[in-house]
């Protein structure tokens, strides 16, 4: 990267913050000092967005660093989460700026580094991450833990591998600031979706930056249990839709086998299901706003497939071998499964380029 450019870009860095400690007003102090600052004809406009602070020292933070010049506060009188705190962030700045950079008020980010991934954002116009060393000693193991296990997750819905999803440090170019406006979720696992949704437009880049915890990461305001939950929900979703039409599936056939012991009673049943599970998929799951009549006709044509080996399977193993009705469903099923999910993502509810 060449950080001896100069840049005339109109651009921002957005802080979202509860409850801060001086590492705010130390942050906010220092990014005006930092070197890279040279780089830019106009100073980015820092804004911070309270999301309800509740505390008495941290409110007179607020009000201090609300005196500097160049710098914007704005409120959440209750805390709704870090997710809307960046929307109302960006719902502030989009028509004001072309570049955001995000950052976190807890001192983990430095100014040199916040400037560093927002110049490669005007440079790259693309979504740039900035990814910590995660195998550094320095890093807590709850924060290593839930790394890797939503960098897996990550990999298996997405095919691409990113080691540290869970970065605050984020650079956003204007052509992208209504898309995350209107990702679902307020919370921690905002951020994760907003990276899953860059990830389909294939806009995201990643550079080095320090690794910086204080204390074990003890400033830190996200809740191992409850906030993992809100980002792997994300998935769960998938896997809880699909299993409950597999679960309907199996009993509307197994009864249909019963009463109607032929084959195609397994065909009709499945064709039911098919497009039941379409449009909890496209509606609930990937919430694709794509032309109904397109998906639905790439959705039969891979149906096509999906229903003819699992139709192939149950038949050869229960009707051809007489083997258990059960292993001869699940064994479809359980192959459809992750096929189904790959296809959906990347090619049926695939999300077209910005």
């Amino acid at each position: 990267m060449n950080y001896s450019k100069i840049f005339n870009d109109k651009a921002a860095v957005l802080i979202p913050t509860v409850n801060p400690g001086p590492e705010l007003k130390k942050l906010v102090l220092n990014l005006g000092k930092s070197k890279f600052i040279k780089n830019f004809t106009r100073q980015p406009k820092i804004v911070v967005v309270d999301d309800g602070s509740h505390k008495k020292e941290s409110i007179e933070i607020l009000k201090q660093i609300a005196l500097l010049p160049n710098l914007e506060v704005f409120r959440h009188y209750k805390n709704k989460g870090k997710g809307k705190a960046i929307k109302t962030g960006l719902l502030k700045l989009r028509k004001d700026v072309n570049f955001i950079v995000t950052a976190d008020s807890d001192g983990q980010h430095a100014p040199d580094d916040i400037l560093k991934v927002l110049i490669e954002c005007i440079t790259s116009n693309k979504y740039v991450l900035g990814s910590r060393n995660l195998s550094s000693i320095l890093v807590p193991f709850k924060s290593r833990l839930g790394n890797v296990l939503t960098s897996i997750l990550f990999y298996l819905s997405t095919g691409k591998k990113i080691e540290d999803t869970q970065t605050g440090l984020r650079g956003i170019p204007q052509a992208y600031f209504d898309l995350f406006i209107e990702i679902d979720g307020d919370r921690y696992e905002y951020e994760f979706s907003a990276l899953l949704e860059a990830t389909k437009v294939d806009i995201v880049s990643t550079i080095p930056i320090q690794t910086i915890y204080f204390e074990n990461n003890k400033g830190s305001n996200f809740r191992p249990v409850k906030d993992s939950f809100l980002i792997y929900f994300l998935f769960l979703r998938y896997f809880y839709i699909a299993f409950c039409i597999s679960v309907i599936d199996l009993v509307a056939i197994y009864i249909a086998t019963i009463i109607f012991p032929f084959t195609y009673s397994f065909l009709i049943i499945r064709l039911i299901s098919a497009h039941i599970y379409f449009y909890l998929m496209k509606t609930k799951v990937f919430k694709s706003e794509g032309k109904i009549y397109f998906q639905l006709s790439l959705f039969y044509l891979f149906s096509l497939l999906n229903i003819f080996i699992s139709w192939i399977t149950f038949d050869q193993i229960f009707f051809v071998a007489g083997n258990n009705f059960f292993i001869g469903y699940f064994a479809g099923v359980v192959i459809m499964f992750f096929v189904n999910f790959f296809i959906q993502k990347h090619i049926i509810f695939k999300r077209k380029n910005v």
